[in-house]
């Protein structure tokens, strides 16, 4: 049984990472740190998998900081207009951060030849046909 910290650890389904990590008829786990968006990576081993599930984790939580509690901060400081162009400098940079950590995890990752969207519809079809009929 495959224990990954989005489920088992927590305690709960964490959406955010687990949409990011799917697995294909071939029982590759594949990474697309875009979702939707971009190609995915097939995670080679169980400690890469981990390794970008904590990242990811880390990720949400500090951006959960970000975007709930340092406006409330920054806003008790005074001027709207300054606390507001703070905020958005902090975020982009954030999101900079994430751009150039995933890049460093890809890079030594093969790339999965098919799209998320290719990979979930295999998967529901495989599903509909196991399906039993009624």
């Amino acid at each position: 049984m495959d224990e990954t910290l989005s489920k088992n650890k927590i305690g709960f389904n964490l959406h955010i990472v687990d949409s990011r990590i799917i697995t294909d008829k071939h029982d590759q786990t594949v990474f697309f740190p875009w979702r939707t968006r971009g190609k995915g990576y097939i995670l080679i081993s169980p400690k890469i998998r981990r390794r970008i599930e904590i990242f990811l984790l880390g990720f949400i939580l500090v951006s959960a900081f970000l975007i709930i509690l340092l406006p409330i901060l920054l806003l008790l400081l005074g001027n709207f207009w300054i606390c507001t162009g703070i905020l958005f400098v902090v975020l982009i940079n954030w999101l900079v951060v994430y751009f150039l950590i995933v890049e460093m995890i890809i890079k030594s990752l093969p790339a999965h030849p098919l799209s998320y969207k290719e990979i979930i519809l295999e998967n529901l079809e495989d599903e509909y046909e196991e399906a039993p009929e009624t």
